[in-house]
């Protein structure tokens, strides 16, 4: 059990083997247009906490980037909560948005392209401990990189449970509401390349690289800030009406794949009004992608 645990724990440590041998290569296609970037992503395994109140949800969500002309991108969110940690009550977050791109540039860098990933394809002992290790080879290839830099905006509603955090008030739960807009910067990175591998076992092999990424930064302006019980918002009020965030959505397989290749990462982090601080992020599974 505990050489399980070890290994698990340990994986990421000691799992990457770089390829040490030689390979011919012969571009097929160095073109990031064909990342597939309308998408619907489903929020599969998602947190959101309020670090001020020690107080999280896991959520079921979902997002949709979707373009509509070149320029113009509904770009939205919605979050609802099934299991609530420290609170308790009906919960949803709602982000109605667009992303309006202002220019793009081009730039060349490597490109990973995977050609061998395996989970436990050998062992390793250290300190008379023995660890799982993946193998996990890849190839750089100088490709394009198309980077999009605009403007972001829409709605925001936010619904949470809420239980106060004054010691007299601590068996008080009720109900927050968080109103507004936000408006911010994006920035969206999208490669793909196409390799013909030869050497060391493979003959005239396709591989593909590619990636999509998007960044940004918000301010939340949210005019409409409330606790439901009266008492508890005296207590607990908190001054401004202005929210921050930063955060990023990844996917490393924008095209056509099977289905580990649709999972999506984000995260993101900042500051809300009454609520304080926060962290949020999760993996989601792309539905529908073209």
């Amino acid at each position: 059990m505990k050489n399980i645990l070890l290994s698990t724990l340990f994986l990421s440590l000691f799992g990457s083997q770089i390829y040490a041998q030689s390979y011919e290569t012969q571009m097929l296609e160095d073109d990031p247009s064909k990342v597939l970037d309308k998408f619907i992503v489903v929020d599969i395994l998602a947190t959101d906490t309020d670090i001020d109140f020690q107080s999280s949800s896991v959520y079921i969500g979902g997002s949709a980037y979707w373009p509509i002309t070149d320029k113009l991108i509904i770009d939205s969110h919605v979050k609802i909560p099934y299991f609530h940690f420290g609170n308790g009550g009906f919960g949803i977050t709602l982000e109605p948005g667009i992303y309006f791109k202002l220019f793009n540039k081009n730039k060349t860098d490597d490109v990973p392209v995977v050609i061998e990933s395996m989970i436990y394809a050998d062992q390793i002992e250290k300190n008379g401990v023995t660890y799982n290790v993946d193998t996990y080879k890849f190839l750089n290839a100088k490709g394009t990189y198309k980077e999009s830099y605009g403007a972001r905006g829409g709605l925001y509603f936010r619904q949470a449970p809420f239980t106060s955090d004054d010691f007299n008030l601590e068996d008080i739960k009720t109900g927050s509401t968080l109103a507004g807009v936000y408006i911010g910067f994006q920035k969206v990175t999208q490669a793909f390349v196409a390799l013909l591998v030869s050497g060391n076992g493979l003959t005239n092999e396709k591989f593909i690289g590619a990636g999509f990424t998007k960044m940004f930064f918000d301010v939340m302006i949210l005019p409409v800030s409330t606790i439901g019980d009266a008492t508890v918002l005296a207590a607990n009020e908190r001054d401004g009406m202005f929210g921050f965030r930063a955060g990023f959505q990844w996917n490393k397989n924008p095209y056509d794949t099977p289905l580990a290749g649709r999972i999506v990462y984000s995260a993101e982090i900042g500051t809300r009004p009454l609520m304080g601080f926060y962290l949020s992020g999760g993996i989601g599974f792309k539905v529908f992608q073209q």
